[in-house]
């Protein structure tokens, strides 16, 4: 009897120990089945990632070009063109008793000579091997002087370090970034001053802050990606954030009614091309 016993017990351990080894091997499958699926969700990710960074980038990689065509043509076409109109009135002889006439040709022939200004201005705005040439720095001052030179609100702008360069891809990305928000806040803002800020900071990261004196942009704080944004619509962000991706730069936005709106544009250095003028 007590061998009985003995043996009962021994195949109720062996059991108990067959089915807890059971289990174990269960919850291991289960464990390594659903890490391989993790990694496979995750592989899945970075690919889906990789390929909308791809084709984010060849679509701004199309807008450049368009931008250099567009602009070439401005330059080579209508410019010319309203060159030669402007020449032509020079040759217009009217008599000096007709004053209206004389009037009206001096009002065409300043209207003409903005139009050809500003269409110089807007060339070099989009000719991107210019902006490569004269740097992140000197292209923004430049837009700023115009912007201050056309009396649209005050500009006041502060460059800490202007003695370095970026790579050529991120400083065209930066100031397209740098255009879209001027765009903005010409657009929609209700601005009377405008304070733009560039700064390196300590080596590690390039600082772009864009402020105003405007009527805000409302529901938007913090830092900002496309979820935040999703659903709103008359901001114009939507390429800056896309153009922030590629480069890896974050952006801030704080905003209040009637008290204006700050975009902060900060940008890791680790990695990007970084020279010294």
């Amino acid at each position: 009897m007590p061998t009985d016993i003995k043996e009962i017990s021994l195949i109720t351990v062996i059991g108990s120990l067959l089915v807890v080894l059971m289990v174990l091997f269960i919850l291991t499958v289960l464990f390594i089945y659903q890490r391989k699926q993790h990694r496979q969700e995750q592989a899945f990710q970075r690919m889906k990632t990789r390929f909308e960074k791809e084709l984010l980038k060849s679509q701004l990689e199309i807008q450049e070009s368009t931008f250099k065509i567009i602009s070439q043509e401005l330059h080579d076409n209508i410019g010319q063109m309203l060159t030669v109109v402007k020449m032509s009135l020079s040759f217009l002889k009217l008599p000096p008793t007709d004053t209206e006439g004389l009037n009206l040709l001096q009002n065409t022939k300043q209207v003409l000579s903005k139009a050809i200004n500003d269409m110089s201005q807007l060339t070099k705005s989009l000719h991107s091997e210019r902006i490569i040439q004269l740097g992140l720095v000197d292209s923004i001052r430049y837009e700023l002087d115009v912007l201050k030179k056309n009396k649209l609100f005050g500009v006041h702008y502060r460059i800490e370090d202007d003695g370095y360069e970026l790579d050529s891809k991120t400083t065209i990305f930066l100031f397209r970034m740098f255009q879209e928000i001027i765009n903005n806040v010409i657009k929609h803002a209700q601005a009377t001053d405008l304070f733009v800020t560039l700064d390196l900071l300590t080596d590690e990261h390039f600082l772009m802050k864009i402020e105003d004196n405007g009527k805000g942009i409302e529901g938007v704080d913090g830092w900002v990606d496309k979820q935040s944004l999703s659903g709103k619509s008359g901001i114009g962000l939507r390429s800056i954030i896309d153009r922030a991706l590629l480069i890896g730069a974050k952006i801030e936005i704080h905003s209040r009614a009637q008290e204006g709106t700050s975009v902060t544009i900060k940008l890791p250095l680790k990695g990007q091309m970084l020279k010294y003028v």
